[in-house]
């Protein structure tokens, strides 16, 4: 299968990449560099473990407290460093163009939502990147399920049109409540996965009651079938954000057919590999706390990462969402907040 989960703790031997990695900024960008150069600017799924060293519950720790001790690197973090609009913090400790396509070593933190009882256990949306990482469990339990992307076929496009059509008859409200349900209907399939997405949402019974497959039958005036292959047609919307710019401009770039990989799960403390040409959502339970550590590799100058979803309607052509980056001041008690849970979650 395309995608590789690390299981059995082996590093694959490397000269350069040390067992004990400089667990400092410019040390592990030098061993990054090396790594890259070595494999031809290439993450794969046969060297990804050589990177184990790096993606250590011991070199976030040894980062953060070298950040938060130096009010310059405080302030180069602080700008690309921002609340994700799939509901992650985002931390860019390195982002380096040493490299032809460049790299970054992020951290990703999922904090418990507030009211975590009464939340409903949504996964993120599916979505595609522009090049291939490796990440690290440092806290929780990441539930990943993946996609292929492939163009859709004549019949397939007519049945998107039809509901596109179908689409503008109804209210915005009427419009998010048949998506959650069409979305409910690809839960239903997830029954037959290791996803713990069905169970947390009530079973399959309570499931199935909410789609009323019959009533959405009727509303979108699409048989069984068809409703089943509109569940895997979606519209990608790239981020054509401008260098510099706080503003995420999201617009339309072509429609896909989505089917179903596989579903990952992947325990602290392990290290997974996600190739490019594979999109994904995970499925973070509101009542976790869950982090990574992860290296990008360099982008694919013909690929873009992207948002996946089922229609336009409602959708302005160029939808804008504004990013907040963090302060030096915010970020360092963002990270002192992490450092401290993580070593209460990870070293306990």
């Amino acid at each position: 299968p395309t995608g590789a989960v690390d299981g059995d703790g082996t590093i694959t031997s490397c000269a350069f990449i040390m067992e004990q990695t400089q667990r400092s900024l410019q040390g592990v960008e030098e061993t990054l560099i090396q790594f890259f150069e070595h494999h031809e600017n290439k993450i794969t799924e046969e060297n990804y473990r050589e990177l184990r060293p790096v993606l250590s519950p011991e070199t976030v720790l040894a980062l953060i407290d070298e950040v938060v001790a130096s009010p310059l690197a405080l302030e180069r973090i602080a700008r690309n460093s921002y609340v994700h609009s799939l509901g992650f913090v985002k931390i860019v400790f390195l982002y380096s163009e040493r490299v032809p396509g460049g790299f970054e070593l992020r951290l990703h933190i999922w904090w418990p939502q507030e009211h975590a009882e009464a939340a409903a256990p949504a996964p993120e949306g599916k979505h595609e990147h522009g090049w291939d990482f490796v990440s690290t469990v440092l806290a929780g339990l990441i539930e990943n399920q993946r996609y292929r992307l492939r163009a859709l076929l004549p019949e397939e496009l007519a049945i998107f049109k039809h509901f596109e059509k179908r689409m503008m008859d109804f209210s915005p409200s009427q419009v998010a409540q048949l998506l959650e349900r069409l979305d409910q209907l690809e839960t239903l399939r997830l029954a037959h996965t290791s996803s713990r997405l069905p169970t947390r949402s009530g079973g399959v019974e309570l499931i199935q009651a909410q789609v009323d497959i019959e009533g959405l039958q009727a509303l979108t005036r699409l048989s069984a079938s068809e409703l089943e292959t509109m569940t895997n047609i979606y519209i990608k919307y790239s981020n054509q954000r401008e260098e510099g710019s706080t503003l995420e401009r999201y617009a339309p770039s072509g429609k896909w057919f989505v089917a179903p990989v596989d579903v990952q799960l992947i325990p602290q403390g392990e290290t997974y590999f996600h190739p490019q040409e594979l999109g994904h959502r995970l499925f973070i339970p509101p009542e976790d706390f869950l982090s990574t550590l992860l290296v990008t590799g360099p982008a694919y100058p013909d690929k873009s990462s992207g948002e996946l979803v089922h229609t336009t309607v409602g959708k302005e052509e160029n939808s804008l969402r504004e990013r907040t980056y963090y302060t030096p001041d915010t970020l360092r008690d963002e990270l002192l907040r992490y450092r401290k849970v993580l070593v209460a979650t990870y070293f306990s």
